[in-house]
């Protein structure tokens, strides 16, 4: 097509963003495929899950056949145990201008609509932390629920008065553009709606020949075409999925402990006591390597991503009364 235009003396029209939207189940997938072969395309899935590698049964990755069928892209590549990917990662791999280099069509495809909206509007604000570095973010969640709306709404009442204030996750994200910026979240959205093209959706549209196809079906057809596919997924053998990626959650779990462990320095006992609280070591294990279901509360908001060193000072600083009989070497 491109060709054809430059030899007529005119340029070739610029090609679209295609993106197709809709509830699971309706076809999105096999839609994709389809108008990939057909227009030359590669398609980016735009899921929040099937980024994960491995659990390819319970996310309903297309198969091995199909992507070979056509070039697809963000589909198994973060491990599942990495628990600081975000959209703003996915909108900053996602390869379109790749596509576009390659004179092909992006095709995107998924349910996950704020990864969607990430690749057509300016909406996101860039604070992704440095290798190393602490996540503030994940810092700031640490805090009372009451305590970060208090704060939210002290330097940005606007945005507070949007949020739910058990909402941690939100007010938390608030809290740290601000912090990280200097300006507060609700007018740095207000600015990028402003911008010549925005919306209530954003910034302007980045691509502006995109069409976007939202696929809908009878919800009776969609039940029943639901059903069939859980029962799919149990043949494919779902259930040995999620119980080797649950073996390795667990294998997982036990190997940040034992390095929580390792970080407890050993001090020389002195006349009176033979070593550590072990009490207060039992609550210490709880508060620095907290795992689901845990409902311990109140310690030092101890994260595994602190340098070793920090860790152990850490430690050593807040929880004096853990080593009531032990110097501090």
């Amino acid at each position: 097509m491109a060709a054809a235009a430059l030899s007529l003396g005119r340029a070739a029209p610029p090609r679209p963003l295609v993106v197709i939207l809709g509830a699971t189940g309706t076809g999105k997938s096999a839609l994709a495929l389809q108008l990939g072969l057909r227009l030359g395309g590669e398609i980016v899935s735009a899921d929040s899950m099937q980024v994960y590698k491995g659990l390819d049964i319970i996310t309903n990755k297309v198969s091995p056949q199909e992507q070979r069928l056509c070039r697809h892209h963000m589909i198994s590549f973060v491990d599942p145990l990495v628990s600081n990917y975000t959209v703003v990662d996915f909108r900053d791999k996602a390869h379109i201008e790749d596509i576009f280099a390659r004179d092909k069509i992006p095709i995107v495809v998924g349910g996950t609509n704020y990864y969607i909206e990430s690749l057509l509007w300016k909406v996101l604000i860039n604070t992704k932390v440095h290798l190393g570095a602490v996540d503030r973010k994940v810092e700031l969640e640490q805090l009372d629920g009451g305590e970060l709306y208090r704060r939210l709404s002290s330097v940005d009442p606007e945005m507070a008065a949007k949020l739910h204030p058990h909402d941690k996750r939100k007010v938390a994200r608030s809290l740290q553009v601000f912090e990280e910026t200097g300006i507060p979240h609700s007018e740095i959205l207000q600015q990028q709606q402003e911008e010549e093209g925005g919306g209530p959706l954003g910034g302007p549209l980045k691509y502006p020949h995109s069409c976007i196809l939202w696929l809908h079906a009878d919800q009776a057809v969609l039940d029943q075409r639901l059903e069939k596919r859980v029962d799919d997924m149990l043949a494919a053998g779902l259930l040995q999925e999620l119980r080797d990626f649950h073996r390795r959650y667990n294998q997982h779990k036990v190997a940040e402990n034992r390095w929580v462990r390792s970080q407890i320095p050993s001090c020389s006992p002195c006349q009176s006591h033979a070593g550590p609280n072990p009490a207060l070591l039992q609550q210490l294990w709880c508060m620095a390597a907290p795992s689901p279901g845990n409902t311990c509360s109140g310690f030092l908001p101890l994260q595994l991503c602190h340098p070793k060193e920090v860790l152990t000072s850490r430690v050593l600083q807040h929880f004096p009364a853990f080593f009531p009989s032990c110097h501090n070497p």
